[in-house]
C-alpha cells in the first residue's frame, strides 16, 4: 500500500511522487506524474489549483480531488543502506 505524502506544490520532494486524481462525480481514479501536469500548470502550481483544472476522462465533469502518494519502487529493488 502506498503511503500518502504531505505535498502542497508540484515541485515539493523534487517531484518524486505520483498524484492520485479522483473524480467526485463518477469515482474514476487515475495516477499521474507531476512532470506531466507541470507541463500544463507549471512546477510552482499548488495541488488545489491543479485540481481545479482537471476534467474527468470518463464523465467530463470538473469535480476532481488530488492527493500525493508515494512513488512505487521497481520490482526487486533493495535498499542499498541495508
Amino acid at each position: 500500500m502506498r503511503r500518502e505524502l504531505h505535498i502542497e506544490k508540484l515541485n515539493d520532494e523534487f517531484g518524486q511522487f505520483r498524484l492520485a486524481l479522483k473524480c467526485g462525480a463518477c469515482g474514476h481514479e487515475r495516477l499521474a506524474a507531476p512532470s506531466t501536469l507541470a507541463k500544463i500548470c507549471g512546477w510552482d502550481a499548488n495541488l488545489a489549483d491543479v485540481a481545479k483544472r482537471m476534467r474527468c476522462s470518463h464523465c467530463g465533469k470538473r469535480d476532481c480531488t488530488v492527493r500525493a502518494v508515494e512513488d512505487a519502487k521497481p520490482r526487486g529493488w533493495q535498499d542499498p543502506r541495508r
